[in-house]
């Protein structure tokens, strides 16, 4: 019947020493920088680009960041990695592209994803496009 022995440093070296096995110097420990890296995100490839420039410059610069349905993906993204950072700026740029066309799915992500303020901005606007304005004013 095998024997379980707890694995410490000195159980460690006391196994080599007693089997045979590292006769040698130890081996160097792999360069982080050179060992092969890989990042799977089951997204679409423009939100994945759009997220780890992101990650990069830790800013939404490029026009591909601000079309509609990226921002809501990086909001969904923000929440799900905690991301304070993010969130903040694709409130603000949220913000920033509301107009009467995407009011109702901006309405929709600000309720989700708890932005009270763009939530109240983006019911003035469908409000406004439906002949109700008089009640925000």
């Amino acid at each position: 019947m095998p024997e379980f022995i707890e694995l410490t440093p000195e159980t460690e070296q006391s196994s080599v020493q007693e089997y045979g096995f590292g006769g040698g110097p130890p081996l160097p420990k792999a360069d982080p920088c050179l060992t092969p890296r890989q990042l799977l995100m089951p997204k679409l490839y423009p939100i994945a680009l759009t997220f780890v420039l992101y990650l990069y410059t830790y800013s939404l610069i490029t026009p591909l960041q601000h079309a509609s349905p990226v921002l809501n993906a990086l909001l969904v993204l923000s929440q799900i990695y905690e991301l304070p950072h993010l969130w903040k700026i694709v409130i603000h740029s949220m913000h920033e592209k509301l107009n009467h066309y995407n009011a109702v799915s901006v309405y929709e992500m600000a309720t989700v994803y708890n932005a009270q303020s763009l939530q109240i901005q983006s019911l003035k606007v469908v409000m406004g496009k439906n002949g109700i304005c008089g009640l925000w004013t």
